[in-house]
């Protein structure tokens, strides 16, 4: 093939036929193979979320590593050996933990007409969900001495999947037995994550944990105070 030819290939196919009496027969065909342009040339999708594109890559999978073409594709078409597809070349751009852009471009040449056609496939590796979280169980405490409310350091949710490796944490009570009443963070110090003033009764504990990328969940238990303390008598 050279670029001078009409065809990519002419292909002469024969066959050949034999009676029970041998008495033989043979036809030949010729195929023409047109060297398509450019044209049936068809770029992989975008992988950003944007209608009509594919969704963003799991930063599960890809947050440690670039995906290959294998996971995104390459150019592709039904042209002729003259058409050559050189190897991308990225630009990783960082979003967050584990979370980036991905600008990939691709260069397609066709060395008999000169043409050169350059391609950038934008790809996505996005932290887009909250960290999973396991709160504490339920808890049964005792009111502090003289008091009838209680003091309690919270434990912190265990993060059972999160790709984000910074968190922040919000600590949140609301006490059960008042009808719609609201979380909120009166007596709590964050720092320290200890909760001064739960009343006697039921309280719903929240945790919020927000990752480096900005995603929230939640998680709550039941902490139940009780007054397990004896009088003290004064005579």
């Amino acid at each position: 093939e050279s670029c001078t030819d009409t065809y990519a290939q002419v292909i002469d196919r024969c066959w050949t036929a034999r009676d029970a009496s041998g008495n033989i027969s043979r036809c030949c065909q010729r195929i023409h193979v047109y060297r398509n342009s450019l044209s049936a040339l068809a770029f992989p999708p975008n992988f950003d979320g944007t209608p009509g594109n594919r969704p963003p890559l799991s930063c599960e999978i890809f947050g440690d590593s670039i995906p290959s073409v294998d996971t995104t594709g390459v150019p592709d078409g039904d042209f002729c050996g003259k058409v050559q597809v050189f190897s991308p070349v990225d630009v990783k751009i960082d979003i967050c933990s584990k979370s980036y852009k991905l600008l990939r471009t691709f260069k397609v040449v066709d060395w008999c007409t000169g043409t050169v056609i350059v391609h950038n496939q934008i790809i996505k590796v996005m932290d887009n969900k909250g960290p999973e979280l396991e709160c504490p169980p339920n808890v049964t405490i005792s009111t502090d001495d003289y008091t009838c409310s209680s003091t309690y350091i919270v434990p912190r949710p265990m993060i059972i999947k999160e790709c984000s490796g910074a968190m922040s944490y919000k600590l949140e009570h609301v006490f059960d037995e008042v009808p719609f009443a609201e979380f909120g963070v009166a007596g709590v110090n964050q720092l320290t994550r200890t909760i001064t003033g739960l009343p006697l009764g039921s309280n719903t504990i929240r945790w919020i944990v927000t990752d480096s990328c900005g995603n929230a969940d939640t998680c709550s238990f039941k902490v139940l105070v009780r007054d397990d303390d004896r009088p003290s008598a004064v005579c």
